[in-house]
Formats: structure tokens, sequence, C-alpha cells
């Protein structure tokens, strides 16, 4: 099984040029054809980007099924914080929350019969991040089979909080490259894919966008035979792992199963904002939806 997979930090939207566009991030998006896609800073229903539901019209536009964990909530129905995207059905997702003393972070875990999806957003401070690494790595060993983890870092490969994380999964790069921040000129490598065993990665690329100042990473994967990775058992695919969640130490996120369109749950709540109908009028009319810069 082959598969792509792309970490986005999509910064809400808010491209190089300081303007808030969805429909760019939606063009990234779809020009790599991603399998999977874990996105970072994604916001819902937040003034700053037009009270639009990100994750719910980039499912609907992708034609995604998609889960969304919240790192941030105000006032009870507006969030920020990270998404995943599928082409397939998923079984469910969990969030979690991370430790930290500066902006709150989480780590969203989504299921596929196939495997494991999980998407992180680490914090600015050292410390911080040693201790979000080992929070992760707690959740990640309560996951048997295949195993994705992806998204912004904040660090680059060789610092010291990542360490412990090398000696469980496998980083895609094998050197820092391809720098993925800031987009305009890429030189630090903050956005990470790591597998587990079952993974081999046959290429990965950061396709250029000004979409947001973080470029997007992509890597091509395959599933490989227990036995060539040094596991005993047979290979990995559809029913080879056990479905259940470890979930006690977070909380059930929004998803969109198998039995639903793809991107299309709760969209009645959201056209009675007025939200969606209106980006949708926008790209009905072939124009971008910006906002101006702050």
């Amino acid at each position: 099984m082959r598969l792509r997979v792309m970490t986005y930090n999509m910064r809400h939207g808010q491209g190089i040029d300081g303007r808030v566009s969805l429909r760019r991030v939606r063009r990234t998006i779809a020009g790599a054809v991603p399998d999977l896609v874990a996105l970072q800073e994604v916001d819902r229903l937040v003034w700053r980007s037009g009270f639009v539901p990100q994750d719910a019209w980039l499912g609907l536009s992708l034609k995604m099924y998609r889960a969304f964990g919240p790192a941030i909530r105000w006032r009870g129905f507006t969030a920020f914080g990270n998404a995943i995207l599928s082409g397939r059905p998923l079984l469910g997702a969990v969030n979690y929350s991370l430790p930290g003393k500066g902006e709150r972070r989480g780590l969203l875990v989504a299921r596929r019969p196939d495997f494991t999806l999980a998407c992180t957003h680490l914090g600015l401070d050292a410390g911080e991040r040693r201790e979000q690494v080992a929070a992760i790595l707690e959740i990640l060993r309560r996951y048997d089979g295949p195993l994705i983890l992806a998204g912004d870092f904040n660090c680059r490969r060789e610092d010291p909080e990542l360490e412990e994380l090398h000696s469980f999964l496998r980083d895609t790069a094998p050197d820092a490259l391809p720098y993925t921040y800031p987009a305009e000129r890429p030189s630090v490598k903050a956005d990470y894919i790591f597998v587990s065993p079952h993974f081999t990665c046959h290429s990965l690329y950061a396709p250029h966008s000004p979409a947001s100042d973080h470029l997007p990473l992509c890597a091509d994967l395959e599933v490989v035979l227990l036995e060539d990775c040094g596991l005993i058992g047979q290979k990995a695919s559809l029913g080879a792992f056990q479905t259940e969640f470890p979930g006690e130490l977070g909380e059930s996120a929004f998803f969109d199963t198998g039995d639903i369109a793809p991107g299309n749950t709760q969209l009645a709540g959201y056209f009675l904002l007025g939200t969606l109908s209106t980006v949708d009028q926008a790209e009905t009319q072939g124009d971008d939806f910006l906002l101006p810069p702050r």
C-alpha cells in the first residue's frame, strides 16, 4: 500500500502577503494530491479568518473526511487547533492536551482501518517541547500497528528535545532537508513526518506556496512487510491491528465517518451563520476569499 502524506502549518490561511485566503490553502493541498493531510493552526469560527469553520470547508471542498482537535477554545464555540484530512473514512479520533506554560498545544490522533495518523504542533520553548514530546510518546506507545506522526515541531532535527522521539519513530528525512520555513526563503526545517518501522519513504519534498508562512511537507510512503523491518508478524493491512482507542488521557474529537459524505457534517449550523455560503459564493465566482492584512 502506497500513500502520500502532507503536513502543513496553514496559519489560518494567512499568506506571506498578510491576507487570509482559504482557497489558496485548498489549491496548495489539492495540487499535491495527498491521501492524508495533517494541518496545524486551523481556525473554527474565528473572527480573524471570517468566522469560517476551516476544517469543514476544506473537507467539503477537497471531498475528504476530516477530524478536528481544538487546542484553544474561545467563548464555547470558536476554536483553534489541529485537523486531519483523509481520502478514506476514519474509524474515530481522539484529541489530547499537551503540557506547557505558553500557548496551549494538542495532539490529534485519527485512526483508519490500516494505520494511525497523529498531528501535533509543539511550543516555542525548548523545555516545553521536551515535556510535550514525552507526553506524545506516552500516548502513542499505547497505539499498535503502523503509525505516522506529523506536524510543526518548532525545532531542528538535531535538537535534544527530539532525541527520545528518534528512538521510537523514524524521521522520513535522513538530513535537515527540505526546508519549510519561512515560506518566502526557506532556511529552516520545522515541519516533520515521522513513521514507525512499518513504512518506507520513497520521496520527500516541500511544494512552493504563498498560502502560509510555512511550506507544506509531503512524503510518499509505502507499508512494508513487518519481517523486513525487524518485527514479527504479517503484512500491515486492513484489520491487522485493534481499533480500540486508548483514550482515557484524551477526549473524543469530532470526525467524519464512512456513513456520511466527506466534510459534510454539521454544515447546516454553519450555513445559519452565513460563513460557508460566503466562501462558496467567492469560490463560484472564481475569486479568492480574502481578508485584508492586519
